[in-house]
C-alpha cells in the first residue's frame, strides 16, 4: 500500500503506531480524507445511526473487543426497538450459537 501512494502515507509513522488510533491517524483518516482518526470516527461510526433501524437487526459484540472498548458500546435507549444486541463476555462472539450448551435461546429464536 505504501509503494502505491508515495508521499501519501509514511511508512515512519506506520511502523511506529503503537495502538489502532495510531494507526488510524497515519492511515485510516488520510485514505478517508478526515482531518485525523477522531474526525474519521466521527463521519462514519454507525452508534449516531442505530436508532435509524427499521428492520429486525441483530449486533452482537464481546465485552473484550480489542477494536471497540465496552464503555463506547450503545446503551438499550441509543438502539432502535427492532434491534436485537447481544454481548458475550468474550471475543468470538458468534462462536457460542453453534455451542449448543452455550446457545441464547433468543439469538437462536433470531435467525
Amino acid at each position: 500500500m505504501i509503494a502505491r501512494l508515495p508521499g501519501i502515507i509514511d511508512e515512519k509513522t506506520i511502523k511506529s503506531a503503537k495502538t489502532i488510533n495510531d494507526f488510524d491517524n497515519a492511515v485510516t483518516a488520510i485514505l478517508y480524507a478526515a482531518t485525523d482518526a477522531s474526525g474519521y470516527y466521527a463521519k462514519n461510526a454507525s452508534k449516531p445511526r442505530l436508532k435509524e433501524i427499521r428492520l429486525p437487526a441483530l449486533i452482537l459484540n464481546a465485552k473484550n473487543d480489542l477494536f471497540i472498548p465496552s464503555e463506547t458500546l450503545p446503551k438499550p435507549a441509543e438502539v432502535s426497538a427492532t434491534v436485537t444486541f447481544r454481548i458475550s463476555r468474550y471475543r468470538w462472539s458468534c462462536r457460542f450459537l453453534w455451542t449448543p450448551k452455550l446457545a441464547s435461546k433468543s439469538l437462536v429464536r433470531f435467525f
